[in-house]
């Protein structure tokens, strides 16, 4: 067992030697977690490896303050809180505060709206044949035909007047 933490200590030192201060950081963590790490002194070397990161990085060590702490006066022995007493003001703080609501996406049109125009845009003039009635469906009539027919025998006689006028 102590293999391993050797090995850990040996590649942090060889890390940290490099100037790979993450990495060893990470080798010192891990070894934190093996026997006998509180006798090889590992705590202080990751918090010697913490600090040489910190300085060259350009962060300077805080210095904190002492700050007196205020004891809370003891509970007495022989009543416990009621659970109820302690989750009741945070109850009542939660429900006061609304919920977030998710955020929402105006759409120039509708999702149907949309679909439905581009249905409209992909249907093709096909015919419709079934297989009960195989016989194709009537074709329309055109209601323009003999204006258009009029309008070509007018053409064709003026254009024929212009010929022979010219000879």
């Amino acid at each position: 067992m102590t293999s391993r933490l050797e090995d850990l200590l040996a590649t942090a030192e060889r890390q940290f030697a490099a100037r790979s201060y993450d990495a060893a950081i990470d080798s010192y963590r891990t070894a934190l977690g093996e026997p006998y790490a509180a006798e090889a002194g590992v705590a202080e070397l990751l918090a010697k490896a913490t600090r040489s990161r910190d300085e060259a990085r350009g962060v300077a060590p805080a210095e904190m303050p002492a700050v007196a702490v205020e004891e809370a006066p003891p509970l007495p022995a022989c009543e416990e809180p009621a659970p109820t007493a302690v989750i009741a003001p945070v109850a009542e703080r939660i429900v006061e505060e609304k919920p977030i609501a998710p955020p929402t996406f105006q759409l120039l049109q509708s999702d149907r709206d949309y679909a439905e125009q581009q249905d409209a845009d992909l249907r093709l003039e096909v015919e419709k044949l079934s297989i009960l009635n195989p016989s194709a469906p009537p074709e329309s009539t055109d209601q323009l035909a003999s204006a258009r027919l009029i309008v070509a025998l007018v053409i064709a006689a003026a254009v024929f007047a212009v010929a022979v006028l010219l000879k």
